[in-house]
């Protein structure tokens, strides 16, 4: 997990001695002079908070420099996280807690947003890794899509030149494995299910619909229908958490771009006033 392994642990000391300098910086500050963001000091605060929130979306650049030494990903990661937090709190004090300006409260609004966002996101970076691993199937998505897909061919060719009986079954086998409208998202929601049926159990009189000669292949086509069942039961486990952190990325992502411009705008409009 995230938060247990030594490297975390180095990370949270050094955010913990950060802050704590930080606050008692602050404090001296306050306790000397009137806070606000035009001091020298409110303009420091404001440059280092503004130096690390580029820190922070460099970070979406270093997760895709693959040949990079910098850190490991694993460091800039942690980084991320407790700079994040940190940040949080230089900008207050940036502000000496007073809010006026339209353009920088925007600015706080979206940061105080990105940092909730960031926060949920440490949460389902540190739980949803260790539930894709509980995942039976040792498979990607991607390979369990593959085989679905084998198994939906393997049962097209069993029911080519069989009774109408067996191809209706088999159509409405395939027909229930359709991803409906907006599957990706329905499988987060918390009541969706598991265990999607695959297709009715055929029924004493259905069974007596199929002719003879076929039952011996009906039977094996049953054995594949639970070996499809099985297999989209991992499918929307492992997709619904997939799907749960690129949900999140689609939040945070464009909350830190907007909260960047109005941070830039911010800067921009002190020193034009200024």
């Amino acid at each position: 997990m995230l938060l247990a392994t030594s490297g975390s642990a180095l990370w949270r000391r050094r955010f913990i001695w950060s802050l704590a300098l930080t606050a008692g910086s602050y404090a001296v500050y306050a306790s000397n002079a009137y806070p606000h963001g035009g001091s020298a000091m409110g303009v420091l605060y404001g440059v280092a908070g503004f130096i690390i929130i580029l820190l922070l979306m460099y970070f979406g650049v270093r997760k895709r420099s693959y040949k990079s030494t910098l850190w490991t990903l694993q460091d800039w990661l942690h980084a991320h996280v407790y700079l994040g937090i940190l940040v949080f709190f230089i900008i207050l004090f940036h502000s000496g807690f007073r809010f006026h300006d339209s353009v920088a409260v925007a600015a706080l609004i979206l940061l105080t947003l990105v940092f909730v966002s960031g926060i949920v996101g440490a949460v389902l970076y540190t739980y949803i890794p260790p539930l894709l691993i509980d995942v039976e199937s040792k498979l990607s998505a991607q390979q369990i899509s593959d085989q679905i897909n084998q198994l939906a061919q393997v049962i097209r060719r069993f029911s080519a030149d069989k009774s109408t009986a067996f191809q209706d079954y088999c159509a409405n086998l395939l027909r229930t494995e359709q991803p409906k409208s907006f599957a990706g998202w329905r499988i987060m929601a918390p009541g969706a299910s598991a265990r999607p049926a695959t297709g009715r159990t055929p029924l004493a009189g259905e069974l007596e619909l199929i002719p003879p000669a076929e039952r011996s292949e009906f039977v094996q086509l049953l054995a594949l229908a639970s070996q499809m069942k099985e297999l989209h039961r991992s499918l929307i486990l492992k997709q619904r958490y997939i799907n749960t952190m690129a949900a999140w990325l689609y939040i945070h992502v464009p909350l830190s771009f907007a909260m960047l411009v109005a941070v830039v705008t911010h800067i921009v409009a002190f020193f034009y006033y200024w």
